[in-house]
């Protein structure tokens, strides 16, 4: 570590070895601690919202999780000791981001445009079918005067998917 080298060059290794435990114990260990914990929170969110299908995404997509790659590229370490191995066990964050995001980019364009175009098909027909009633009736003829362009209206209003209908708090991990 830089400090307990520098410091213990000038003042002597028990003076370094005081001051890089308290960095340590006063910086890095709080810091590490509330990453872990929201770490853990996240990708546990994201799990559950996977295994619940809570995205457009099938529910075996779950294994795409930070965590599990941690565990996934850790576990590499049981095959040696090499710069290799202990390269991949290091960067196990980056590596498990890199196979995530390219399983959400490729599975995107699959799953997610196959949601949107039954999520337009719907609309659509809901669309007709209620125009046609409220061209048959007559108390709704005032406020057909009184609508917007389609395209003015807000994104909630004009896809008729039923992401929209869920929970506040689930609306978060809902892909729109």
């Amino acid at each position: 570590m830089w400090i307990y080298k520098s410091v213990a060059e000038g003042a002597g290794t028990e003076i370094g070895h005081d001051i890089a435990l308290s960095y340590l114990l006063y910086f890095l260990l709080p810091a590490a601690a509330v990453f872990g914990v929201f770490f853990i929170d996240a990708s546990t969110v994201q799990f559950i919202a996977f295994i619940m299908g809570r995205t457009p995404f099938p529910k075996w997509y779950c294994v795409f999780n930070l965590l599990i790659g941690k565990a996934v590229f850790n576990s590499v370490r049981q095959f040696g000791n090499t710069a290799l191995i202990n390269g991949i066990a290091t960067s196990n964050m980056s590596l498990s981001a890199i196979v995530m995001f390219t399983a959400l980019l490729i599975g995107w364009k699959k799953y997610v445009s196959e949601e949107r175009e039954s999520c337009a098909s719907a609309f659509s027909q809901r669309s007709q079918a209620a125009g046609r009633r409220r061209l048959q009736d007559p108390l709704h003829q005032s406020e057909l005067s009184k609508l917007e362009e389609p395209e003015q209206m807000p994104d909630r209003q004009k896809d008729g998917c039923d992401h929209h209908s869920r929970k506040p708090w689930i609306s978060i991990l809902a892909i729109k």
